[in-house]
């Protein structure tokens, strides 16, 4: 049985930000939410509006400040970034 994305053990898993290599074959999801991205060397900056709300999550415990909703590829970079904002209602 092949194992699910959330049961794999990412690198910086338990991080606010993981940044997945190359080869750990990452899913990609939609449009950004309230998230830019810059690279400058190898550099990583992102920006995020944190007065910015965007309703309710799922469970509704928290509320969605800024989100990848999924990972997504750094432009020209084989990195990947999946970020979620919230904060507790």
């Amino acid at each position: 049985m092949a194992a699910r994305d959330e049961d794999r053990q990412w690198p910086l898993a338990k991080s606010f930000l993981s940044v997945v290599p190359v080869g750990r074959q990452p899913t990609f999801g939609g449009a950004l939410k309230n998230v830019e991205f810059s690279v400058k060397g190898n550099t990583l900056t992102i920006t995020v509006d944190l007065s910015k709300e965007f309703g309710p999550s799922a469970s509704g415990k928290t509320i969605i400040i800024a989100s990848t909703e999924g990972n997504s590829s750094l432009p020209g970079r084989s990195e990947v970034v999946g970020l979620n904002v919230y904060r507790k209602k």
